[in-house]
């Protein structure tokens, strides 16, 4: 959003560390338990009272693996979310 290139490290309790990878801005990629591009950021923005910590990001070859919006991205996973809680319900 303020255009800088960076990584967040994504911690929560008792689980691996994540990360998103941000270029100019942009949401570029992520990383998640074996995962990447948007079913890690899904996955990582489904983590309750996770931890953030901003880090510079000194290699700029990510790779751009996420193609959407972090808006949509954003929204996509809150709907994934409803729907698991949802079914869980139901079970």
């Amino acid at each position: 959003m303020e255009e800088k290139t960076c990584f967040l490290e994504i911690n929560s309790t008792g689980s691996e560390k994540g990360l998103f990878y941000i270029k100019d801005g942009k949401l570029y990629d992520a990383v998640y338990s074996g995962l990447n591009g948007e079913e890690a950021a899904f996955k990582l923005l489904a983590l309750d009272k996770a931890s953030i910590r901003l880090n510079n990001l000194s290699d700029d070859k990510v790779v751009k693996r996420i193609n959407i919006s972090l808006m949509n991205l954003i929204m996509k996973s809150l709907r994934r979310k409803d729907e698991s809680q949802k079914s869980g319900e139901d079970t």
